[in-house]
């Protein structure tokens, strides 16, 4: 019993890493697809599974992280209210500060 907890310990590490890998990814996408982007909220964002959206992102970059959302490998994504109109995602939750 102890060997087959350990196995799916170990499994759990490998697909933690996987998603990562993945984040990381998509990081250095985003990173080549816009020129002088705030590379260090990007990375200290994305690497955690947190991303967010505003007037300042570039199409090329929003429309990645919104992929990355989709696809599960963003799982918080933080907008402005004028894009969380705009974005049609499959939210869980979506909380708006502000009305406007």
């Amino acid at each position: 019993q102890h060997q087959l907890h350990h196995h799916h310990h170990h499994h759990h590490e490998k697909a933690n890493n996987a998603l990562q890998q993945i984040r990381q990814d998509l990081l250095a996408t985003i990173l080549e697809a816009e020129e002088g982007i705030d590379a260090e909220a990007m990375e200290a964002t994305i690497l955690k599974g947190v991303s967010f959206h505003h007037a300042g992102i570039g199409l090329v970059t929003r429309a990645l992280i919104e992929d990355g959302f989709r696809r599960g490998v963003i799982s918080v994504l933080c907008c402005t209210s004028t894009l969380a109109a705009g974005v049609n995602l499959p939210a869980r939750r979506v909380i708006f500060r502000t009305p406007y």
